[in-house]
This record gives C-alpha cells, structure tokens and sequence, in this order.
C-alpha cells in the first residue's frame, strides 16, 4: 500500500517544482512608445545677452540638429529649444524658441519626423530669384 504512494510522490513533487518555477523567468519588458520624450540632458549655462543654452548630456549626445527639445523645470517651467547640432564632449548646445528656464532644468527629446531647418533658407535654382526689372501681374 505504501509503495505506490512513494513510486507517485517524486512525479507529484517534479511537477510542482517545473510549474513553480515559472514566475522565475523574466518577460519581456515592455516596449517603449517612439514618442515618449527622452531625459537627455539638463541646463549647463547659458549666457543672459545671447539666445542659446548649453546643455550637460547626460550619457552620448546623438540628438541630431534641428531637434526640437523641451525643457521642464519645477513649478511648471518650461521652454522650447532647437538643437544646434554642435557638441564637444558631454555638452551641446541649442538655440532658445521660447519659454523660461534655469541651471538645473531637464532636457527632453522626442523622436520627431519634422526636424526644424536651422540654415538659411536659399533657393533652389536661380529662376526663383525674381529680377528687379520683372514685373508681377496681379490678376
């Protein structure tokens, strides 16, 4: 009578201890959304008689230019910025759109399929450029 028991007992215990085992694996984590802004650095410095800001990077700058970047501070402080595309080292800096900010503030980026043109706009081909001496109907 005890025999079947103790032959049933290891195949029993086998089994709960696969099945427990279980919550040991790791899932995958979950994937992050394209357009959730990223921290990537905060407000180094900034020169009062100028409009940009230098920005500490927190890790490798590969905020390509013309990225638009928010700047959030306490109290619900915040600005817009525009990468320049110059960095050295763990600094970069970015011209001011607008908003208010101080030394310390994040810096955010989002991935963003429009990126702004920082150069000048210049044309295409030479026949946009209109001649003085043309005239422009208005009909």
């Amino acid at each position: 009578m005890f025999r079947p028991l103790f032959a049933i007992t290891p195949a029993v215990l086998a089994a709960i201890t696969v099945s427990s085992c279980a919550w040991l694996t790791e899932d995958d984590p979950p994937k992050e959304d394209p357009n959730t802004p990223k921290l990537v650095g905060r407000i180094a410095s900034f020169p009062p008689d100028r409009n940009f800001v230098l920005i500490e990077s927190y890790g490798k700058w590969t905020v390509p230019a013309g990225t638009i970047l928010t700047v959030q501070g306490p109290g619900g402080r915040g600005a817009n910025l525009v990468a320049t595309g110059e960095h050295l080292r763990h600094h970069a800096a970015a011209d001011v759109q607008s908003g208010t900010f101080e030394i310390g503030d994040g810096v955010y980026a989002r991935p963003s399929p429009q990126k702004v043109d920082i150069s000048p706009e210049t044309p295409k081909n030479s026949s946009e450029i209109p001649d003085k001496n043309t005239k422009v109907s208005s009909n």
